[in-house]
């Protein structure tokens, strides 16, 4: 379960990727989505949320590679990498929703919350199934 340079190499550009895939994809949809509020608004939101995302991406993408690469039980392993990161950024959207006062913070996350674990899991099974393909 060693580590060699281009396994950290590897692990760094999935994550940055990731990260820069959904701070755009997202940003791009709160800009869109506050059009009718002018340009200003529209960039504003568009940046906040791509920031947002772009951060809660990466603390998903690199606590998984993290988790996963650690961990050498293999079912604990797999289970941390799927909770312990997305939880993490969970609570990051949470903070972030307590310190702005948003009234609805549940129904304001649960989006994220779902995608979150969802994403988790699939990243596991992506790196589950790169292991199983270099042994």
């Amino acid at each position: 379960m060693g580590l060699d340079r281009s396994d950290v190499v590897k692990a760094v550009l999935r994550v940055a990727a990731m990260a820069i895939g959904a701070g755009t994809l997202y940003g791009l949809w709160a800009a869109f989505a506050n059009r009718m509020h002018g340009v200003d608004e529209m960039v504003r939101a568009g940046l906040a949320q791509g920031v947002s995302s772009a951060l809660t991406t990466l603390i998903i993408s690199s606590g998984i590679e993290a988790v996963f690469r650690v961990v050498p039980h293999k079912q604990l392993r797999v289970l941390a990498a799927v909770t312990v990161p997305p939880t993490v950024s969970l609570s990051v959207h949470i903070i972030a929703h307590l310190l702005n006062g948003t009234p609805e913070i549940a129904a304001a996350v649960a989006p994220s919350l779902l995608v979150a674990y969802g994403f988790a899991v699939l990243y596991v099974g992506g790196l589950l199934k790169a292991e199983r393909g270099q042994t």
